[in-house]
């Protein structure tokens, strides 16, 4: 890898340039420093060594002045992720360039003719072949696991032995097992954990906020985020307010049902948020209801706005899995660009 000239640059400065072009399709110095209120000097110093390392690419594009060409910065594909999704019967693994695009994707169907542990054999060797005909492991940014937030239930004993019942220690050895050439940076995480950070990435000046995140799925889930960081209890991410509701609160027959059952629910659930609220002092909630009908999001706002502080921010946004799945990559790529500043500056 090429040195990368920053010794006069903060950490910060590096992370915010590369952050700027990785989650932009294409952007200009100007941008940038607009974005990251640093000095064309400092980004054109940051861009180049990026350029240099291979992580970016520049090229000239025809803008709308009369054919004047404007250099425009794009994350490439030298570098790639891998992220293994493990919440369903069938093992996917997708990999990702730097800038959290799927460049390419691996899957494999779970075969009832072998047992569950067979299975997974079956999997990593079959990714195992596929990644070493195409991917040098040097490039490789690391590997990411997605894992279901609780034990799948499962209807009969067959789908049953379909399902990945593995902690977050049994996989990462599983992982170092079959893939340690690509494994030098691993994260594992949940799906609320994984789409928690994410969605807090996107908040202004999140770094310095408390944020509750809750994902309103069938048994609801939520994590604590603060100052931009996961925080742990000893059962996992902390804030989960599943605990606090009744299990009938959120049976999947009373979604999408009349508008009666729709507030008992909000009422439940803004019960919950409520003491959560009460123990921790969030700056934001974040609400996730993808699954819920359009009567449940805003009787549970109404209950929300009569019992909160004035000062807390509700957000009541769209999600599901995708967020997972960035939030995995967005791990990722910060220890990667973490790790290469360490090493260089």
């Amino acid at each position: 890898m090429s040195s990368i000239d920053l010794k006069s640059i903060k950490a910060r400065s590096v992370k915010a340039v590369f952050h700027s072009i990785a989650s932009s399709d294409k952007i200009t110095r100007a941008e940038i420093a607009k974005a990251t209120d640093l000095s064309l000097m400092t980004v054109g110093k940051i861009a180049d060594s990026f350029a240099r390392m291979g992580i970016t690419k520049e090229e000239k594009e025809i803008s709308g002045n009369v054919g004047r060409r404007a250099a425009v910065i794009r994350i490439t594909d030298l570098y790639y992720g891998i992220v293994l999704d493990l919440t369903t019967d069938d093992y996917v693994c997708e990999i990702v360039d730097a800038g959290a695009n799927i460049i390419d994707r691996f899957s494999y169907a779970y075969s009832f003719d072998f047992y569950r542990e067979e299975n997974q054999l079956l999997f990593f060797k079959n990714l195992v072949l596929y990644l070493s005909t195409r991917y040098d492991p040097e490039k490789c940014i690391g590997i990411g696991a997605l894992l279901p937030d609780t034990a799948i239930y499962a209807e009969s004993e067959a789908t049953a032995s379909q399902t990945i019942h593995q902690g977050t220690q049994s996989v990462e050895r599983m992982i170092q097992d079959n893939l340690s050439g690509y494994a030098s940076n691993l994260y594992v995480g949940s799906c609320t954990e994984t789409a928690a950070f994410y969605t807090a990435s996107r908040v202004p000046n999140h770094e310095e906020k408390i944020i509750l995140y809750c994902q309103l799925e069938a048994t609801p889930q939520s994590a604590l985020v603060v100052h931009g960081n996961i925080i742990y209890g000893k059962h996992g991410p902390l804030g989960n307010i599943g605990a606090r509701l009744a299990k009938d609160a959120f049976r999947a027959d009373t979604r999408g049902g009349n508008r009666a059952e729709e507030a008992n629910l909000a009422k439940h659930c803004a019960q919950a948020i409520e003491d959560a609220e009460q123990l921790l002092s969030p700056h934001i909630i974040i609400l996730e209801a993808d699954n819920h009908s359009q009567e449940f999001t805003v009787a549970l706002k109404k209950a929300l706005d009569t019992i909160l502080p004035k000062d807390t921010v509700v957000k009541i946004e769209a999600g599901g899995s995708r967020n997972s799945h960035f939030g995995v990559v967005l791990q990722l790529r910060n220890r990667w660009i973490d790790s290469i500043i360490s090493r260089e500056i």
